[in-house]
């Protein structure tokens, strides 16, 4: 009895985890941009980490579009996720981030890939980022609204737009 159940534990757990982090391209709402790329527009998917494809129907993901993420208070369309993300994995195809791509959640730390030059308004704002690494140049859509809580864009301009970790001490952001 003792070995059937430790079976149906493990078993929960293994399939439990294959839900949490499984993404396939139905997650993903889609369209073609102007460069040829792919454009998410929407995550419709239910897993809170998310690890964002490479590509969707053989083409490059290159865009992550306006509220494609954003949780559900922030979402201006009918469908969204249910549940905020809690980790997010952007490929190195990804060149840019429209405003509020990621509203809303609980991402406490995100890379933003070198191949990221643009990132639009309050991209990642709010959520409660402590940490994140940023390539260097990074351009933004709306400079008056910054794409990252608490005024990370006017230390990372002051810092000379510098490659590096940015790490929230609760009061100060530092790049290490």
């Amino acid at each position: 009895m003792k070995k059937l159940l430790f079976v149906l534990i493990v078993f929960t757990f293994f399939f439990c985890g294959l839900i949490a982090f499984a993404q396939s391209e139905d997650d993903f709402e889609i369209r073609q941009n102007a460069q040829g790329g792919i454009t998410i527009t929407q995550y419709i998917g239910a897993a809170t980490e998310v690890v964002i494809p490479r590509t969707i129907e053989g083409i490059r993901v290159t865009e992550i579009g306006q509220q494609a993420f954003s949780s559900s208070i922030y979402a201006s369309t009918r469908r969204y996720h249910s549940d905020p993300l809690i980790s997010v994995v952007i490929p190195d195809t990804v060149t840019s981030i429209r405003q509020m791509a990621f509203a809303g959640n609980e991402l406490t730390s995100v890379t933003i890939p070198s191949s990221v030059i643009d990132i639009g308004a309050m991209a990642f704002d709010p959520n409660p980022l402590t940490s994140i690494t940023l390539p260097a140049n990074l351009e933004f859509s709306i400079f008056a609204v910054s794409p990252f809580p608490n005024n990370l864009a006017d230390f990372y301009t002051g810092q000379g737009r510098r490659a590096g970790t940015y790490t929230w001490s609760g009061r100060l952001w530092s790049r290490q």
